[in-house]
């Protein structure tokens, strides 16, 4: 679901001891940039991403606008059409791995995405690009089930006083 987005998950800049970089060693790193995208890019996990964030976003625009309201059904199911046929466009992909490279590059060293591309060539590697989209989604999914402690549920009633006390709330607010 999440695979591709989920690869990063911390920042590096890339910093070059002289200052100044060769061509040779620019494409190089940008080939090995573009060689994890082209491992991590899966077309069925961006469509589902994209279209759930569009929707999310197009109802935003259209439920939430009292113009558009009555007539967001329609609006909404236009937008995802569009959105389809962008997705299903044959320079999208490509498109997609290109911003992917580049977030690649400004966020691992030449060095790390080469062992990130070996890793993710082995077998070990192979299963976890496979399994890495369940296992974030059952990730949220049990961390949603925990239990808000009841010291945190007293902080919430706390601050809808304080909101009710300024004004911001109404006071029948419960």
């Amino acid at each position: 679901m999440y695979r591709w987005l989920s690869i990063v998950m911390c920042g590096f800049i890339f910093f070059c001891v002289s200052g100044k970089t060769s061509s040779a060693d620019e494409k190089s790193y940008s080939q090995a940039a573009a060689e994890l995208a082209e491992l991590t890019f899966k077309k069925s996990d961006y469509h589902d991403n994209a279209i759930r964030y569009e929707l999310t976003v197009t109802r935003g625009r259209y439920e939430n606008n009292p113009a558009t309201k009555p007539y967001s059904f329609v609006l909404i199911n236009v937008a995802m059409q569009v959105m389809e046929m962008y997705i299903s466009d044959p320079e999208t992909p490509a498109k997609v791995k290109n911003l992917l490279a580049q977030l690649y590059m400004r966020e691992f060293t030449e060095g790390e995405l080469r062992e990130i591309v070996n890793f993710y060539r082995s077998k070990t590697g192979q299963k976890v690009l496979l399994k890495l989209p369940v296992l974030i989604q059952k990730q949220g999914e049990l961390v949603g089930q925990l239990p808000l402690p009841p010291k945190y549920d007293q902080m919430i009633i706390d601050k809808i006083i304080v909101l009710q006390k300024e004004g911001k709330l109404p006071r029948e607010f419960k």
